[in-house]
């Protein structure tokens, strides 16, 4: 059988060794992935080997004391994979040795797109609160957001008029009782800035005279967008990067359980945001139409609203191939006594 070493320091893991490691697989019969234990690191050694195993499927991980190319010779494990991007005095220093200690060098390489993601990149951007999801798994980024931003992001979901901000103020209230950092972004209330802040972009995309005296008539662009299915997807393309900034903007220094209420983070595919981890609520049309009615929509209104929506078997179906695909993710029953449901969230992060 033919093996090889991989060493990597895993603080974090990034895309660039699931990438390179999945490489080796198909090159060699067996991968022995080690995880290094020789300097200071960001992540524990539990936390590393933690994501390790949790990113790295198929390989056998380890941890190494001292110098990987010794590891390896006393191990037996003929050959030593190299990770390169660019030329390095220390590799070379590292090859030259492992030739000595009649070790097979093998160089690997990751994707070029992907040369440029490194822990020390990846980490810098979640210091800024810049979105690290194209660079990490999706595990890998909640854990960046835990170590770093000490922020602990769940989605609140449901069809509108579920009862979403409702359960936020709960949480909110059952936080403060038990001294437990909490913030709530209501992304309705996001969106509806945006809205304001863009109006002209509004006017130039649906028609100027849905901006009077300065101001824009959200009421008329909600007739046009549902009751018109086309103008909806217009109008979520035209604000899905504005809205996403201000989410962004909106997380940034805020410490603790983050709850992103909104009824549709799985209809746009936003669920990254929270890296999957989603409340999910569920209620019956009568009562909708009811809450609905009180805020003052018609019968009509109402039910153009709903059917705008995924509605909540959509949801669910969407949000489970979402986890089953980014291999991450949990869905929380929002349906449940407040209480139980923040018990449940305080376990799911460990801040108990």
């Amino acid at each position: 059988m033919q093996r090889t070493f991989f060493p990597v320091s895993a603080d974090p893991i990034t895309n660039w060794e699931v990438n390179a490691v999945n490489k080796l697989k198909q090159k060699f019969d067996k991968v022995v992935v080690g995880i290094e234990n020789n300097e200071t690191y960001t992540f524990t050694l539990e936390e590393r080997l933690d994501m390790a195993k949790k990113c790295l499927t198929d390989v056998e991980i380890v941890t190494v004391k001292g110098y990987p190319e010794d590891f390896a010779a006393e191990n037996n494990m003929h050959v030593l994979a190299v990770a390169y991007r660019h030329y390095d005095e220390h590799k070379w220093e590292r090859i030259k040795k492992c030739y000595s200690l009649g070790l097979d060098v093998f160089i690997q390489t990751g994707d070029y797109l992907l040369e440029r993601i490194t822990t020390d990149y990846v980490k810098t951007l979640q210091q800024d609160y810049k979105d690290v999801v194209k660079f990490v798994p999706l595990y890998v980024k909640q854990k960046l957001e835990e170590k770093i931003s000490k922020q602990y992001i769940i989605g609140v979901t449901g069809e509108i008029a579920s009862g979403k901000t409702f359960l936020c103020n709960e949480l909110n209230d059952l936080a403060r009782l038990n001294s437990v950092r909490y913030h709530h972004v209501n992304l309705d209330v996001v969106a509806k800035n945006v809205l304001y802040a863009n109006k002209q972009l509004i006017g130039k995309t649906f028609g100027t005279y849905l901006v009077e005296n300065g101001r824009l008539n959200v009421k008329k662009l909600a007739e046009i967008v549902f009751s018109d299915k086309m103008q909806l997807e217009k109008l979520n393309t035209v604000m899905k990067d504005p809205i996403l900034k201000e989410i962004k903007k909106e997380l940034k220094t805020k410490q603790g359980i983050i709850t992103l209420d909104g009824a549709l983070i799985v209809d746009h595919n936003i669920t990254y945001l929270c890296n999957n981890n989603v409340v999910l609520i569920n209620v019956d049309r009568a009562t909708q139409e009811e809450r609905l009615k009180q805020r003052g929509l018609t019968k009509s209104q109402a039910v153009a609203r709903l059917n705008s929506q995924d509605c909540f078997k959509l949801k669910k179906f969407k949000l489970e191939e979402k986890i089953k695909k980014d291999n991450y993710g949990k869905i929380f029953n929002g349906n449940v006594e407040p209480s139980i449901l923040f018990n449940q969230i305080l376990d799911y992060f460990h801040l108990r």
